[in-house]
């Protein structure tokens, strides 16, 4: 897809955006003078939505999806049955239900269509059949450019099988699978151009001498990441796989991964001119409220990282980065008390003066996770993380720029956000 495609392409939701159901409501005044408050639509719920009323044989169907969207866009309201509310401001509630859901374009483009609840229901089909269109064809673009490194060739096969589909037979497999994990599937084939590259350079560093010793330490622990993440994505590349495995497994390890990449591209080998980010996840009150359940102090340690940041303060690097640390020592301490590592585990290899080791604590708090590769990239990406951090004491003179450590920043909040994602996600029930 040429750049100009690129621009003319309509903005799908991203995962953020589908996953924010904590978006503080709008207040919006109906027609009538009625005041309401909007509340977020989760891409997904539509699509869920959809999937009730669509086995529904009789004509009332798109009134019946228009009625339970509108509902849950007004919860919390006194008033939230569509039927309440007059013709003029149900009709005002459903254009905003597309506005709230994302699919605006595709509504206002079935100007032909009189009655406002099938103008929505066809612009949820519209927006959906685009999405499997978009799909098919990034898959097919991004396939197209990837390595040919040993590694990739069962992901390549693996999406290459699905793209030999017929046209028809993609599209009916993908209809019966939730619309999250279509996205998320795109996304994470959409992901791996820093991955190749990164890949590409730890090759390289193997066959020259790296002048810095933590560079080359990193290197060494990155590829140690790569290995686990490698045997999941074997595994995880099959649509039908990927469509039953929880987040933790399917998504967020291709996310730490890309990141990782992103960040070391930028600061250690000054690719400048890369135009992939990292991504970090948007529901920071999720994260603030997670830590603080653990410990009251936890937040105020991230706020402080984030504060040096901006700080004219010369020792700006170290007190970001003793931040993070202090925060990541006490976060391991939280969740693997002394007392329960000891009782999990015996081996000496776990333990350093009489202290069990950060390696330790994270083996015990991904203890009851089924599948041994990710068990092992989840350890290790951890420890990536904090070696990252650990760069002002390997590089004395480096100053880093404001940019430079928000961009640290936002790589290890996205860290953060797997642990509690793996945390909330009950982890006795990763398979």
């Amino acid at each position: 897809m040429s750049k100009t495609q690129e621009k003319n392409t309509s903005k799908l939701l991203t995962r953020a955006e589908i996953l924010n159901v904590r978006e503080k409501p709008k207040t919006c005044t109906l027609p009538s003078g009625v005041s309401v408050r909007l509340h977020f639509i989760p891409y997904v719920l539509i699509h869920e939505i959809y999937a009730q009323v669509d086995g529904d044989a009789s004509s009332g169907k798109e009134r019946l999806f228009a009625e339970k969207v509108v509902r849950f866009m007004l919860r919390g309201n006194r008033r939230q049955e569509l039927a309440s509310f007059s013709e003029e401001d149900q009709k005002r509630l459903i254009e905003m239900a597309a506005e709230q859901w994302g699919c605006e374009k595709e509504y206002n483009g079935l100007a032909e269509i009189v009655l406002p609840e099938q103008r929505f229901y066809q612009a949820s089909r519209n927006q959906h059949q685009e999405l499997i269109r978009q799909l098919g064809q990034t898959v097919s673009h991004l396939t197209e450019g990837l390595s040919s490194s040993l590694w990739m060739e069962p992901l390549m096969s693996s999406v290459k099988g699905l793209l030999d589909q017929r046209a028809g037979a993609l599209q009916e497999s993908l209809q019966g699978i939730g619309s999250l994990v279509v996205d998320q599937f795109k996304d994470v084939v959409g992901l791996y151009s820093p991955i190749t590259n990164l890949i590409r350079d730890i090759n390289d560093a193997a066959k020259v001498s790296i002048a810095s010793v933590y560079e080359t330490a990193l290197f060494g622990d990155i590829q140690k990441s790569l290995v686990p993440y490698e045997t999941m994505m074997k595994d995880v590349l099959s649509l039908e796989r990927f469509a039953v495995l929880p987040d933790t497994i399917r998504y967020y390890p291709t996310v730490e991964m890309h990141n990782t990449s992103v960040v070391v591209e930028k600061l250690l080998l000054d690719e400048q001119s890369s135009e992939q980010e990292v991504i970090s996840p948007q529901d920071a009150g999720d994260l603030i409220d997670w830590l603080g359940m653990l410990d009251s102090s936890f937040p105020a340690l991230l706020e402080g990282a984030h504060g040096a940041i901006y700080s004219k303060n010369p020792d700006r690097c170290r007190h970001f980065a003793s931040s993070h640390r202090e925060l990541c020592t006490l976060l391991l301490h939280a969740l693997a008390p002394d007392g329960a590592v000891r009782k999990w585990t015996t081996d000496p290899n776990h333990f350093q003066n009489g202290n069990p080791t950060r390696k330790a604590r994270l083996l015990y708090i991904a203890r009851r996770a089924q599948n041994t590769p990710f068990k092992e990239f989840f350890t290790q990406n951890f420890l990536n993380q904090m070696q990252l951090l650990n760069a002002d004491e390997h590089q004395k003179n480096q100053d880093y720029t404001e940019e430079q450590l928000i961009l640290l920043h936002k790589n290890f909040i996205s860290t953060l956000h797997f642990l509690k994602e793996f945390m909330k996600g009950n982890s006795d029930r990763v398979e």
